[in-house]
């Protein structure tokens, strides 16, 4: 898995982005105003949700080879990634791969803070030990989208489609046996 970058400023370097299944994108926003960059399937493949100025998106996982995804950001410019397919692990999915990527370090850093929502325990969402060992807890308030919670840099709450995303990923993490 690899993590490539896209900018946003008067045009998208790269327009047209070639990655590999598994491979995820970060958009860097170098433009004069927020953006959110989102498919053009009305954001049901990905949505960034908002960055801010001089900020950067989550990464945004593209799963699936043999696609187009044809996007548009908020000022208006398009571009498109083509996901060429991969060889898959055995299992499919590992947490340094597939899992962990997914958890920003403000993520991390609010589920180390005995103030965060489940007050009760604190994690660390970066720990693979960690995440298999909570995993119910992290499942169910990602799906409901209590997590991430809403703040200042865009983090969160995560859009529907990558919410979906995650949950498939995290549960055939668990499924196939919580991989390295």
């Amino acid at each position: 898995m690899a993590e490539h970058t896209v900018t946003i400023s008067g045009v998208l370097t790269p327009a047209q982005i070639d990655i590999d299944a598994d491979d995820t994108i970060v958009w860097n926003n170098a433009s004069p105003q927020v953006q959110t960059v989102s498919s053009d399937d009305g954001g049901t493949t990905f949505s960034t949700g908002p960055i801010q100025i001089n900020s950067h998106s989550l990464p945004i996982v593209f799963p699936v080879g043999g696609a187009n995804v044809p996007y548009t950001c908020t000022s208006g410019m398009h571009g498109t990634v083509t996901v060429r397919a991969q060889a898959q692990p055995a299992s499919g999915v590992s947490f340094a791969a597939d899992v962990k990527p997914f958890f920003s370090a403000l993520d991390r850093d609010s589920m180390n803070d005995a103030q965060h929502m489940f007050g009760l325990i604190t994690f660390d969402l970066w720990s693979r030990d960690d995440c298999q060992a909570h995993w119910d807890a992290i499942n169910d308030a990602i799906a409901a989208g209590r997590m991430p919670p809403p703040d200042d840099t865009g983090n969160g709450p995560w859009p529907a489609a990558k919410i979906d995303q995650f949950v498939t990923i995290f549960k055939k993490w668990k499924d196939t046996g919580f991989p390295a």
